[in-house]
């Protein structure tokens, strides 16, 4: 990613709350993205950054949940043929499988970045 996600430090409670610390980041970094682009009917990256055109990065965001839930979505993302790769962005750092579906996939742990 061109930005330095490390650098910022974000202080959250709820997943809507570093969502919204996450929108004014990549604002702040000048890096183009949509919120809750639709994919299909099912699937909605909370964010999408344009770093590949045309393709897009699907990010999502979670605070909770197993790790199994977190790459179902992301390896329907991933599917896509919009989505050139895809990051978790979460407190703690999840193991995630180098490629989805041929594409690119990381977790970037933000837990070195809460308040």
């Amino acid at each position: 990613m061109n930005w330095r996600i490390s650098q910022y430090k974000f202080s959250f409670q709820t997943e809507m709350q570093l969502q919204e610390e996450i929108a004014k980041m990549l604002t702040r970094e000048g890096v183009p993205f949509l919120r809750e682009f639709r994919l299909s009917d099912a699937d909605r990256p909370d964010f999408v950054v344009s770093l590949v055109y045309p393709r897009l990065v699907a990010l999502e965001v979670k605070i909770a949940g197993g790790v199994n839930g977190h790459l179902r979505q992301l390896r329907r993302y991933a599917e896509s043929e919009r989505i050139a790769g895809t990051f978790l962005l979460c407190p703690k750092p999840y193991p995630l499988p180098e490629t989805l579906s041929g594409k690119p996939c990381a977790c970037l742990p933000l837990w070195t970045s809460m308040l």
